[in-house]
């Protein structure tokens, strides 16, 4: 394998250019992400932190083409998403003829994308590992040069084939970027495919209408409303026109929309509060800080009476049908999803900070959470993870028990790690008898794995969206 560039005789350079055409920019309120055309009908694979709802989302193709896209689906196993847009695709990437799956490690690769908004960029590097394991999952592991803004876009070989789709990089961390592998993305289009011809998932058509004609606010709504309902994203459980509001449910999340005097009001109720909360200030002021912020994505936290609720608010006079459905589903969304979060948030101690352990040769360095490249997305931020031991196995304290853990597997209100005995005990907790503990018994790979390749679990990004 060659590791110059492609030049003008190359026939490399062709594919890499033909598919440099196919990759779109994927825009919305939270950030920029990448996807690439999978199909002559419009369809757009990305991923699932890039495109985690209905949308609607702003798609910009390569020749410059500014057009509107909705989310048909999001996988439920992987970070993959499809998006669609209203135009028709000659070219695009044929996932039945245009995967690779003979790539091997050193294998020289390419990513496309638009990192850190870069528009349209192309960056070379090599397959570090073709199969790497993070919780149960396989990632194609490569160094290219991988930024916020990359997520969704395709990882290709010289000629052209699809080895992965970018997904996440390892924090506070240069060269480790992971791609869903190309096969897997490819079944992933079939499904979804087949859900539509099967009628068990629908496109919302109305949204990628491009009429000129004016409606009036209430109709705005009602459209906003129905195009969720057609989407299988909810449904309509009230509705008085004459007072202005409909009750929308969606996996058991009750949403209202309503409008009056003038506004635009989308809320959801996610957490029931005590007098205790009321009146405490910390407590209020942790809320302060959490709304508006990616926890919530970008909705407002607030507390009416004896609840907490979030919403989204717009003025009525000029409201469009794609901003309505963006802030009824992201209310709807947040109410399933916000309540896990926020109770964690609100009502946990904060973790302890602890000191970084010292090194040992009995395994890979600790790991941090891999983050999602969605530049500047408030969705799908995973936790941290726990720290590692040898092989990826979770840290083991004294003489083999599990150390307690508080949340997000951060030590509990304890001193931190190598923190100094109590009078009369031996530095570090080793026992009595002797003055350090033995270091634990190296473990053994799992069979059939490549001890130069150990695994490490990393969680993957978190749930989608809000």
């Amino acid at each position: 394998m060659s590791s110059a560039l492609p030049n003008a005789t190359d026939p490399s350079r062709d594919a890499l250019n033909l598919r440099a055409s196919q990759i779109v920019l994927i825009e919305d309120a939270q950030g920029v992400g990448t996807g690439v055309l999978v199909g002559p009908d419009g369809f757009v694979l990305t991923n699932k932190h890039v495109a985690p709802s209905l949308g609607p989302y702003r798609v910009i193709l390569a020749d410059g083409k500014d057009v509107r896209g909705v989310g048909v689906h999001q996988s439920p196993h992987h970070d993959l998403a499809i998006v669609k847009i209203a135009l028709n695709s000659p070219s695009f990437l044929d996932v039945n003829t245009d995967i690779a799956d003979d790539y091997v490690v050193g294998e020289e690769v390419f990513a496309l994308g638009h990192p850190r908004g870069c528009r349209f960029s192309m960056a070379r590097g090599i397959v570090s590992n073709p199969h790497r394991e993070f919780e149960k999952e396989y990632y194609v592991q490569t160094d290219v040069s991988i930024n916020p803004g990359n997520s969704g876009g395709p990882l290709v070989d010289r000629m052209g084939r699809l080895i992965g789709i970018v997904t996440m990089i390892l924090s506070n961390s240069q060269g480790l970027g992971f791609a869903v592998p190309g096969h897997i993305a490819g079944d992933y289009v079939r499904h979804v495919r087949r859900l539509l011809r099967s009628n068990i998932v629908r496109i919302p058509t109305e949204l990628l209408t491009q009429a000129d004609e004016r409606t009036n606010t209430e109709e705005v709504v009602k459209r906003a409303v129905n195009a969720l309902v057609i989407a299988g994203r909810g449904a309509i459980e009230e509705e008085k026109a004459e007072e202005g509001w409909i009750k929308f449910k969606y996996k058991g999340a009750q949403v209202t929309v309503s409008l009056k005097e003038g506004l635009f009001t989308t809320r959801c109720q996610i957490l029931a509060l005590g007098p205790g909360e009321r009146q405490n200030a910390p407590f209020l002021l942790k809320l302060l800080e959490l709304s508006g912020g990616p926890e919530v994505g970008g909705a407002i936290v607030n507390v009416v009476e004896n609840a907490l609720f979030v919403s989204v608010s717009r003025r009525a006079a000029g409201l469009d049908l794609e901003e309505a459905t963006w802030a009824i589903d992201l209310v709807a969304n947040q109410g399933v999803e916000a309540p896990r979060k926020l109770t964690s948030l609100l009502f946990s101690a904060p973790p302890v900070q602890s000191a970084p352990a010292a090194p040992t040769a009995l395994g890979p360095p600790q790991v941090a959470a891999a983050a999602p490249l969605y530049g500047g997305s408030s969705y799908g931020q995973p936790p941290h993870a726990p720290p590692a031991g040898p092989y990826g196995q979770p840290a083991q304290g004294p003489y083999g028990q599990p150390p307690q853990t508080g949340p997000y597997g951060q030590p509990p209100q304890a001193a931190p790690p190598f923190a100094a005995p109590p009078h009369g005990m031996p530095p570090y907790g080793a026992p009595p008898q002797a003055p350090y503990a033995a270091p634990p018994a190296p473990q053994t790979p799992a069979a059939g794995t490549d001890p130069g390749y150990p695994i490490l679990q990393i969680p993957p990004p978190g749930g989608y969206h809000k």
